[in-house]
């Protein structure tokens, strides 16, 4: 039995195109109920600022309630808490769009935290002198 180069050449087609690159995944856009990115990765720098700041029910220093510090801060993006809880519900089933916010969250409070250990270096200097 011959083999015809015909054969060869379908058969090479065929494997090629097994092999192709997949093209890149579209990403769905938000739906209109969702809390746009940019405004959502600051509504939780300020969730990991009171988060990080909490004992309990209540924050450190402050005689307020967790809950109030919320209550402030879904008046002050002019959101509810079911929006938020909502949307973040939609991220977290979007890794990539969790992932790329949380990568500017990490990068904000970090930013934060050496604002806040350098003015406490500078409070440290004074009481010495």
């Amino acid at each position: 039995m011959t083999v015809k180069p015909w054969y060869i050449v379908l058969l090479a087609l065929s494997l090629g195109a097994c092999n192709s690159p997949q093209a890149p995944k579209k990403e769905t856009p938000n739906p209109d109920w969702v809390i746009p990115e940019a405004k959502m990765t600051e509504i939780l720098v300020d969730v990991h600022i009171i988060e990080g700041a909490r004992i309990g029910k209540k924050v450190l220093g402050d005689s307020l309630y967790a809950i109030d510090h919320y209550n402030f801060l879904w008046e002050k993006y002019g959101i509810t808490e079911a929006q938020y809880d909502s949307s973040f519900d939609f991220y977290n089933k979007n890794a990539e769009k969790m992932d790329r916010m949380y990568e500017k969250v990490i990068l904000e409070l970090s930013k934060i935290s050496s604002k806040q250990g350098a003015k406490a270096s500078d409070l440290d200097e004074e009481k010495e002198e």
